[in-house]
C-alpha cells in the first residue's frame, strides 16, 4: 500500500466519461484542501487533456465538494514564492491535529507543522 492509499478515504464518485470509460474518483484525506487540483490530477492521469480535461474537472468538482463533510472554515497557508497558496479546509468533526499533520505530509510542509497547528487553533480562539 502506498502513502496515498493508507490515508482515509473521504469521497468516492463514480464517473461516466465521454470516451465510454466508467471511472471511480477517490478523494483521500489531505486532498480535500484543494479539490480542483486533486480532480485535475486524477483526470490528467486518466489521459484527459486540454478542453476535455477542463470540462471533466468543471463537471466533477461541485459533486466532490457537495459530498465532503460540512465546511467549518478555511485557514490560509502561504506556500512561498512562485507556488499557488492553499487553504487548510476544516470540516465538521475534524481532529485539528490530524488534519494539519496530513496536510503537512501531502504538501511537503512537515517542517511547518507546529506553526500551522497554532494558526488553525488560533482561528477557533477568536
Amino acid at each position: 500500500m502506498n502513502a496515498r492509499e493508507s490515508r482515509r478515504l473521504m469521497v468516492t464518485i463514480p464517473v461516466d466519461c465521454p470516451d465510454g470509460r466508467s471511472l471511480s474518483l477517490e478523494i483521500r484525506d489531505g486532498e480535500q484542501h484543494d479539490v480542483e487540483r486533486s480532480v485535475k490530477f486524477f483526470f490528467s492521469a486518466m489521459g484527459f487533456v486540454d478542453g476535455m480535461l477542463d470540462r471533466m474537472v468543471e463537471a466533477v468538482v461541485p459533486a466532490v465538494r457537495q459530498r465532503l463533510p460540512k465546511l467549518i472554515t478555511w485557514v490560509p497557508v502561504d506556500m512561498g514564492k512562485n507556488k499557488k497558496n492553499v487553504q487548510i479546509r476544516i470540516s465538521q468533526g475534524d481532529d485539528l491535529t490530524v488534519v494539519v499533520r496530513v496536510f503537512c505530509q501531502v504538501y511537503g510542509l512537515e517542517h511547518a507543522f507546529q506553526q500551522l497547528l497554532r494558526n488553525v487553533h488560533g482561528r477557533f480562539a477568536r
